[in-house]
C-alpha cells in the first residue's frame, strides 16, 4: 500500500496525541512526552504554539508538515516550527519524543 493510501486509510482510525502518551517528564525549563503509536495509526493533524523538537526513537513514519509528507526511520529528530500544522502515521509500532520548554 502506497503511503498516500495508508495516510488516507488510517485517517479513519486516527485518533489524538493526548490518546497515546505513555510518560510525561517535566524539569524547571523543559518537558519532553514520551509517545507510543501503534503500526498503521495517524496523530491527528494539530498545531503547538511553541517549536518544538520530536524524536523518532524507534520504528518508521510518515511525517507531515503543512502538506509536506517526509518518511522518517529512527533513530533521528525532528524540528517543528510554532504554528506548524502536523501529524505523524506510524508504518509499524513507533515510539516518539516531543520535547519543548514550558508553554
Amino acid at each position: 500500500m502506497s503511503h498516500k493510501n495508508m495516510i488516507e486509510n488510517a485517517k479513519e482510525i486516527s485518533f489524538d496525541p493526548a490518546d497515546w502518551e505513555k510518560e510525561l517528564y517535566v524539569t524547571e525549563n523543559t518537558i519532553v512526552h514520551e509517545m507510543f503509536i501503534p503500526a498503521g495509526k495517524t496523530a491527528l493533524k494539530h498545531v503547538h504554539n511553541y517549536s518544538h523538537v520530536s524524536y523518532l526513537v524507534e520504528g518508521q513514519a510518515w511525517v507531515e508538515v503543512e502538506g509536506q509528507e517526509t518518511l522518517y526511520t529512527a533513530p533521528t529528530g525532528i524540528i517543528i516550527d510554532k504554528g506548524k500544522e502536523h501529524a505523524i502515521t506510524a508504518l509499524n509500532d513507533v515510539v516518539w519524543l516531543c520535547i519543548h520548554g514550558e508553554s
